[in-house]
């Protein structure tokens, strides 16, 4: 009985670290794979935003995450990045794209959405 748990616990232990394998795989290809799109394209197009919960601890807002795809490419990778309706963007929600540009366009139509301001 005593041979037939210790191997139960070694089993499980395998099964525990080739799970941890395979999910660090797939990790790595998910990354290949985005990074992979991101360079290809010659346009790409994104949401300051991708996280919708408050992080605690988090350097951004609520729903600004650096953890996206982005974060595969060097600084100044794209040469013009464009935030439309800037006016309701929050400022570091807009420092996610802008470190990843050389040049900025700041876009919006002051007949819609009035500025808006959020301080936490």
């Amino acid at each position: 009985v005593k041979n037939k748990k210790t191997q139960d616990k070694r089993e499980k232990s395998n099964f525990r670290n080739e799970i941890k394998l395979l999910r660090k795989e797939l990790k790595e290809r998910e990354e290949a794979a985005m990074l992979e799109s991101l360079t290809s394209a010659n346009v790409v197009l994104a949401t300051n935003t991708a996280v919708p919960l408050e992080t605690p601890g988090s350097l951004f807002p609520p729903g600004a995450s650096a953890d996206g795809p982005l974060k595969l490419l060097p600084e100044s990778y794209f040469d013009v990045v464009v935030i439309d309706e800037c006016a309701q963007a929050l400022e570091a929600s807009c420092w996610i794209p802008l470190l990843k540009a050389r040049k900025c366009i700041l876009a919006g139509d002051h007949k819609q959405l009035p500025p808006t301001t959020v301080s936490h």
